[in-house]
């Protein structure tokens, strides 16, 4: 998922978001990214923004936490929003979604569940 990341000083970046939960996340910067300790603020398609402290940075990966705990509500509409256009090929049966809202190309291997980090 696509989002940006304006930091306190008011500097933009494009993130990619790996990890979504309902306090905090983690992604990847396409450019430099901030400090760590940083306040800064998301913000996610459907005009839903969420401010937070950035925690760790290595490379362009990071983890941040929120401010404020988001609701489940918010979690499914913006999953429901990424996944919108992956709906032809679900239907069709060249994709699934599993229960954990990634979707997967049935013929591609599935993540090793103990190499995943938890954030």
């Amino acid at each position: 998922m696509r989002a940006r990341m304006v930091s306190a000083g008011g500097t933009a970046r494009d993130i990619t978001i790996r990890n979504l939960s309902l306090m905090g996340l983690g992604g990847n910067f396409s450019s430099m990214p901030p400090e760590v300790g940083e306040q800064v603020t998301v913000y996610f398609a459907r005009e839903v923004t969420v401010t937070g402290v950035l925690r760790w940075v290595e490379d362009k990966a990071f983890g941040m936490q929120f401010d404020c705990e988001i609701d489940t509500q918010t979690i499914d509409q913006l999953i429901a929003s990424k996944n919108a256009d992956l709906s032809p090929a679900v239907e069709n049966g060249a994709w699934e979604v599993s229960r954990f809202y990634r979707a997967y190309a049935n013929d591609l291997p599935q993540p090793d569940p103990k190499r995943l980090r938890l954030i």
